[in-house]
């Protein structure tokens, strides 16, 4: 959507071997991780899609980059976040 190039490696949690593997990148033992190419590690949804947003522009970012309007969508978000 964005048009930024990425791989992506499918791990599930629920696999044992696959865990070990998402645990050697994030403690918690969830995804998904970003993995920067400077080797930063980015363990959170949000802040995995703020960073990749900030990396496409404003013309290509998901949601507002400021005022009320950004502060809606992250309102809704939230609640959407909440109800998973």
């Amino acid at each position: 959507i964005m048009g930024i190039p990425h791989e992506r490696d499918r791990l599930t949690p629920w696999n044992a071997e696959e865990a070990a593997k998402i645990r050697a990148q994030n403690p918690l033992t969830r995804v998904p991780i970003l993995v920067l190419d400077d080797g930063e590690r980015l363990i959170e949804s949000g802040a995995i899609l703020d960073h990749l947003m900030e990396m496409a522009g404003p013309e290509r970012a998901l949601i507002p980059p400021a005022g009320k309007a950004r502060r809606d969508c992250l309102r809704i978000s939230a609640f959407a976040t909440g109800v998973m």
